[in-house]
């Protein structure tokens, strides 16, 4: 467990950096075409297009941070209804379920890729795919910190006391 452990540690700490550098590339690009519009009264067609791709990877890996986190949807009134170990166990549940739907988002993903990674873009002239090759990895993460999160959980809830009613 400590191995999975350090190794989703690592994994989220390069997503981090990750992040910080598609916002830092997002702020670069938006900030050359508004000084270039502005200023000289000409800008440069592909910054719209890179922010945009810059936004949809930044987006995937930032979701992936937050399955990590174990911050994906849950069913929180019910959790507010139970308390002790049948809240752990519906918080492991619902971790459950959302490993199977990234699982099935991963499969879905290398098909998307196919479908749509034939189209180019318009301004970058790039084709598409690249734009969604984020996915299977985002997806992938997704699976491994949910799986990490799930056997957190069963962990967290076998440790807490039995109450007898």
């Amino acid at each position: 467990m400590k191995g999975l452990l350090k190794a989703s540690d690592v994994i989220d700490r390069f997503c981090g950096w990750a992040v910080i550098s598609l916002f830092t590339l997002m702020t670069v690009t938006y900030a050359a075409q508004v000084i270039l519009r502005y200023v000289f009264s000409t800008g440069l067609m592909w910054t719209e297009e890179l922010t945009r791709y810059a936004d949809i990877w930044a987006i995937m890996i930032g979701a992936a941070m937050i399955a990590e986190r174990r911050s994906h949807i849950n069913v929180s009134v019910l959790e507010e209804m139970l308390g002790g170990r049948k809240k752990g166990w519906l918080l492991v549940m619902q971790q459950f379920l959302s490993l199977i739907f990234f699982l099935a988002m991963f499969f879905i993903a290398f098909k998307f890729i196919q479908l749509a990674g034939t189209q180019v873009s318009t301004n970058m002239r790039i084709r598409k795919a690249y734009v969604y090759m984020i996915f299977p990895p985002a997806f992938g993460i997704f699976v491994f910190q949910t799986f990490v999160g799930i056997l957190k959980g069963i962990q967290e809830t076998k440790a807490i006391p039995e109450v007898h009613s």
